[in-house]
């Protein structure tokens, strides 16, 4: 904690190191000179220079504070202060303590989000199935068909949901510390990528055309199956979602310099370059406001963990209305 001893006139009189970090102030320099001379927030001057005992409650207080002139990062601040006496019981000053709280405030918006997200992710599926599951319950003369229909609805929305709770997990066990598990095997690197290929290019035939720049079968990794179709499943879900109006969604595979790189592209709506230096943050969406398109916002933290436990990377190239390419790279052993 920080802490900044003034006179009754508002001069520093004491101030320590952490002070000075909180408020971006070198204290050999503030020392001996008024408050408002070198401390620009106008809340914590108010707070400085209260030395009526009705007026100062000692409650605590919180203020922003911005980085360097241009600088976009923000800095949250909590302080009390509190009047201080002398032996004769005379108010002499004042003592100010101040808290760095930009974490916990972080924190709170990742729990906001979390939930906001949550939210509105298993609100979609759960409402297919009440509505599908109570079709079935209450029209007892459906055609065969129909009930086939809802039934495969009821499937495809329970499926959509318990991804979104794996998702969720995923990133739980990841933020409490514990390191991905992987169940590494050698396999060939276009079967891997074939079967969640398949999945989804079945799924999206009408809109989407997936091309497989297919390797030899004699090209391999040691990765863990598992893990490795769900990189590819989050890639060609986003691929999709973010082309909405249809088009070629291409993969290739190459060696480089030890390593085994797939690259998954596709001709969609694209990034802004703050956008893609946002896209491995957890609950970010890439289209950043617009709601309609489903998903956790949690794919590509998943992606970039999960290369990462692997001993690889992965990086996003992307421009408006150009498009995406996703470069994921693994060490062949």
């Amino acid at each position: 904690e920080g802490w900044i001893v003034t006179d009754l006139s508002g001069t520093i009189v004491l101030m320590n190191h952490a002070a000075g970090e909180i408020l971006s102030l070198e204290v050999k320099e503030a020392l001996g000179k008024e408050a408002d001379q070198v401390i620009q927030n106008q809340l914590l001057l108010s707070q400085i220079f209260c030395n009526d005992e009705k007026e100062n409650s000692e409650e605590p207080f919180e203020f922003e504070l911005w980085g360097d002139s241009g600088s976009s990062k923000r800095k949250f601040v909590q302080g009390v202060s509190t009047i201080i006496r002398n032996e004769k019981d005379e108010l002499v000053g004042n003592v100010t303590v101040l808290r760095d709280i930009t974490f916990e405030r972080k924190v709170d918006n990742l729990k906001s989000q979390f939930l906001s997200t949550a939210a509105h992710e298993l609100r979609t599926p759960l409402t297919s199935l009440q509505g599908f599951s109570e079709i079935l319950l209450h029209k007892k003369d459906l055609p065969p068909e129909s009930v086939n229909k809802y039934l495969r609805y009821i499937n495809e929305e329970s499926l959509k949901l318990g991804n979104i709770i794996n998702d969720f997990l995923d990133i739980s066990r990841i933020e409490s510390g514990r390191e991905i598990s992987l169940d590494k095997k050698t396999y060939a690197v276009s079967d891997t990528i074939d079967r969640s290929m398949q999945l989804f290019g079945e799924a999206n035939k009408a809109s989407h055309e997936f091309v497989f720049e297919c390797p030899p079968r004699t090209v391999k990794w040691k990765v863990d199956l598992g893990k490795m179709e769900q990189v590819f499943k989050n890639l060609y879900s986003n691929a999709t979602k973010y082309s909405p109006k249809g088009g070629k969604i291409t993969t290739s595979v190459h060696r480089n310099n030890g390593h085994t790189e797939g690259v998954v592209e596709d001709n969609g709506t694209g990034m802004t370059k703050e956008q893609v230096a946002n896209v491995f943050n957890k609950f970010y969406r890439g289209d950043n406001m617009d709601n309609s398109i489903p998903g956790s916002g949690l794919g590509m933290t998943i992606v970039k963990y999960i290369l990462e436990a692997h001993g690889g990377s992965v990086e996003v190239e992307s421009e408006p209305g150009q498009g995406t390419r996703v470069i994921m790279s693994v060490p062949n052993n």
